[in-house]
């Protein structure tokens, strides 16, 4: 009887102990589960249809770009101050060549026109020329012509002009009198030679101009067609001084 009374009380500690310990789980979980609220499939956002978030606003990623564009484009079509103010196509010329009588009345003229001028002064020295004096024999002049012919000289010319020279033979001008003599040296065996100064030492004069616009220019070349024995060629403005010179020649 007493081991009967002693299972019973063995089976109802493990009972209680059994409750207390796992009661909760074994008499509340359904009704938890029950309780549990169910899924709305139609209240779910998927991650990638969120919003972006305002820094990568597309609104402000265009007026950042429009505004970053166009001030490149401002920058690259305004061109720096100091290239406009020298881009102005402005032409620079000089004009001659002029005698003494035909550079006072030019210098009259282009006064008025584009008063700031500058000369150029070319200085060409004495000429000289090896020939065979003139004759007034027509025989004479035939003879002379036929000796030359026998000894190669075919480089002369007859004067034909009526005056002082007429039917002198030239053999040719040299740029200085020690040239002439050389010439007259290596062709001694033609006589008679003479030696002359041709020319005598001269200069001519051009005019220098900076600073043309297309008006002045075109007035310029108008005025240049009053003096057919002189031309208008370009300058480079960058390498001209400005100042007056001398050139020899």
């Amino acid at each position: 009887m007493i081991k009967v009374l002693l299972w019973i009380m063995l089976v109802a500690n493990v009972v209680f102990f059994a409750v207390m310990q796992w009661g909760t789980v074994l008499f509340t979980a359904p009704e938890l589960e029950q309780a549990e609220p169910e899924l709305n499939p139609h209240k779910i956002t998927l991650q990638s249809e969120l919003p972006p978030p305002v820094s990568a606003s597309p609104v402000m990623a265009a007026s950042s770009i429009s505004s970053t564009s166009e001030v490149i484009a401002a920058s690259a079509i305004t061109p720096p101050m100091s290239s406009v103010s020298t881009n102005n196509h402005l032409a620079c010329m000089e004009w001659g060549e002029f005698s003494a009588d035909d550079l006072t009345l030019a210098q009259k003229e282009l006064t008025e026109l584009h008063p700031a001028f500058t000369l150029r002064t070319i200085q060409y020295g004495s000429e000289y020329w090896v020939y065979i004096p003139p004759t007034r024999n027509k025989a004479k002049l035939n003879q002379r012509v036929a000796e030359l012919t026998a000894a190669g000289i075919t480089d002369y010319a007859v004067v034909s002009a009526a005056g002082e020279w007429e039917h002198a033979i030239s053999l040719g001008t040299f740029n200085s009198k020690q040239e002439a003599q050389k010439f007259a040296a290596s062709i001694r065996k033609i006589s008679p030679l003479k030696i002359g100064e041709y020319r005598p030492a001269y200069q001519t004069t051009m005019l220098r101009l900076n600073d043309l616009d297309g008006a002045t220019l075109a007035k310029l070349t108008e005025l240049q067609k009053h003096y057919p024995k002189t031309s208008l060629n370009n300058l480079d403005c960058s390498t001209h001084s400005g100042t007056n010179q001398l050139t020899e020649r």
